[in-house]
């Protein structure tokens, strides 16, 4: 990765590893470092399928990756406030797919 590469991790391995994985890996200024799934087996599969370098089973994995700057979330949307919590409270850039949570309050607080 360069200076001029965004290093992206992708959570979410349905529609993540459908869409998400296959765009970002097409554009050349960002670079897939790392992939999320809850089953580390599964994750090290995508992983290896997709050669991205770093399979992870923990949201703090992902974003303890200082080479990681930016991270997508395409899970169920019952885990979207949480994990995306997360990731902006680790000071990344998040793309969070829709619906953006289930309650009002929560899309508000990840806004601000």
């Amino acid at each position: 990765m360069n200076n001029q590469t965004i290093g992206v991790a992708v959570i979410g391995t349905g529609f993540g590893q459908k869409v998400h994985i296959p765009g970002l890996q097409a554009h050349h200024k960002t670079e897939v470092l790392a992939v999320y799934n809850p089953d580390l087996e599964k994750a090290k599969s995508i992983a290896l399928n997709h050669n991205i370098p770093h399979a992870c089973n923990t949201i703090e994995e992902i974003i303890s990756l200082p080479e990681v700057s930016a991270v997508t979330i395409s899970t169920p949307p019952f885990l979207h406030y949480e994990m995306a919590k997360q990731v902006l409270s680790a000071g990344k850039h998040l793309l969070l797919e829709k619906p953006t949570t289930l309650k009002v309050e929560e899309a508000q607080e990840l806004y601000h």
